[in-house]
C-alpha cells in the first residue's frame, strides 16, 4: 500500500520542505500520512477545476506547487476549497519554495524545457538557473523560443530588446522581478521569468539587458510533468494525472 506520507518523503527528497522560506506554506496542508493515495492529481493549484477533475478521476492526492492555505484561517466556509477537499477525503501536499529552488524544480525545469546547456544554480541567489544556449540568439528570437518551449495563453511574451547578441540566459519560475533587478549587473546576457515589475523593464532597457516575460502560470507550469515522471519512476504503481488548468490562461 502506498502512503501520502511515502508520496510525501519523495517529495521532500526531491525538494526538501525545510528549505522553505519563512513566509512560505509548503508541506503535508490536509490529510494525514498514514492515508492511502493510489491516485494522485499534479496541478498548479488546488482550484475548483482541479478538485473536481481529482474527484471525477477518484484521487486520493493532490499535490500543488501553491499552498492553497498561506494566510492563518478564521473560518471555513463550506464553499470554499479546503472544506471541498477535506468533505471529499483528498489530501492535499504543496510544494512551493522548495520545488522554487531545488535541482529538478520549477527554474531548473524551465531552463530544460529552453534548451540551455551548462545548467547550475545562480551563485548566492536562490530561485535562478542559468544557461548557455546551443546558438547565440537575438531577444526577438529567443522570445519566440520561449513561447514555444512553454504552454502558454497565447498573448506572447513580453520583451525588453537588450539590443545585443544572447548566449547566456537566466531564469526564475513565477514572480522573478524583484530577483531579476539583482542580475541586471551580471555577466547573463538575457533573464527569462514570468513577472516583471516596470521600473525593473526600464532599468534592464538602460542596461542593454534582454528581459522576457512570459507569464507566472506558464514559466511554473514547465515542471508539472518532469514532476509527474519523477513521481512515477519512484513509484511504478502510482496513477499519476497532471492537471494543466486552461483557466489560468
Amino acid at each position: 500500500m502506498i502512503t501520502v506520507g511515502d508520496i510525501y518523503d519523495i517529495m521532500d527528497q526531491l525538494a526538501p520542505f525545510e528549505t522553505q522560506e519563512e513566509w512560505d506554506n509548503s508541506g503535508l496542508l490536509i490529510g494525514s500520512r498514514e492515508d492511502e493515495a493510489t491516485d494522485v492529481l499534479v496541478t498548479l493549484d488546488a482550484t475548483a477545476r482541479a478538485i473536481d477533475r481529482a474527484k471525477e478521476l477518484g484521487c486520493q492526492l493532490i499535490i500543488s506547487h501553491h499552498p492553497l492555505i498561506f494566510s492563518p484561517l478564521r473560518k471555513i466556509p463550506r464553499s470554499s476549497n479546503v472544506y471541498r477537499l477535506i468533505e471529499s477525503g483528498i489530501d492535499l501536499i504543496s510544494s512551493h519554495t522548495p520545488l522554487d529552488k531545488a535541482p529538478g524544480g520549477v527554474s531548473d525545469c524551465l531552463a530544460d524545457a529552453l534548451g540551455l546547456r551548462k545548467r547550475k544554480p545562480a551563485e548566492g541567489l536562490d530561485f535562478v538557473y542559468t544557461g548557455v544556449l546551443p546558438k547565440p540568439l537575438s531577444a526577438k528570437q529567443l522570445a519566440q523560443q520561449v513561447s514555444e518551449a512553454i504552454q502558454g495563453s497565447g498573448r506572447g511574451p513580453v520583451t525588453v530588446d537588450g539590443g545585443r547578441e544572447i548566449t547566456k540566459v537566466a531564469v526564475i519560475g513565477g514572480a522573478g522581478s524583484d530577483i531579476a533587478a539583482a542580475l541586471l549587473d551580471s555577466d547573463c546576457d538575457a533573464i527569462v521569468t514570468g513577472e516583471l515589475k516596470h521600473h525593473i523593464m526600464i532599468a534592464a532597457q538602460e542596461k542593454g539587458k534582454t528581459l522576457i516575460e512570459a507569464g507566472h502560470y506558464e514559466t511554473e507550469a514547465a515542471a508539472l510533468y518532469p514532476l509527474s515522471l519523477h513521481l512515477k519512476e519512484k513509484l511504478p504503481e502510482l496513477l499519476i494525472h497532471t492537471f494543466i488548468d486552461p483557466i489560468a490562461f
